[in-house]
């Protein structure tokens, strides 16, 4: 669906594997995070937009990918716990893709809205339950 350029692909794997960093996006299933790479990698590298056709086969619109793609900017962003992530991507047979993802978002950082950390949705009882002494 993405034809397969090869810059998107390895900015996008470089974007899914600095997911695996970040607590903040297990709840998203592995489709979700590779359809919210790939959109971003697309938006870095003004590759066009979601199209119907990447729509259709990822299953997932420009709307749905936002809440992903925010933790992923702030995770650019703030650069924590994956610098052997960052150091592999530099190399030229990345296409330095983590070099070019750390310098887009330092040019864009005015443009990236702030995220605030989630707290999490507990029942009241769980939350009651997690509280008390074993």
């Amino acid at each position: 669906a993405e034809q397969y350029n090869m810059q998107t692909r390895t900015v996008a794997k470089y974007l899914m594997e600095i997911c695996l960093c970040d607590h903040r996006l297990m709840p998203y299933v592995p489709s979700h995070v590779a359809a919210a790479s790939t959109f971003l990698a697309r938006r870095m590298l003004r590759a066009g937009p979601w199209d119907a056709n990447l729509r259709h086969f990822t299953g997932y619109t420009e709307d749905s990918l936002q809440p992903c793609i925010a933790l992923m900017l702030d995770h650019l962003l703030h650069q924590t716990g994956d610098e052997f992530v960052f150091r592999k991507y530099q190399h030229r047979r990345f296409l330095k893709a983590s070099v070019f993802c750390r310098e887009w978002v330092i040019r864009h950082r005015h443009e990236i809205p702030p995220v605030t950390p989630p707290v999490g949705e507990f029942p009241e009882a769980d939350f009651e339950a997690a509280l008390l002494p074993i």
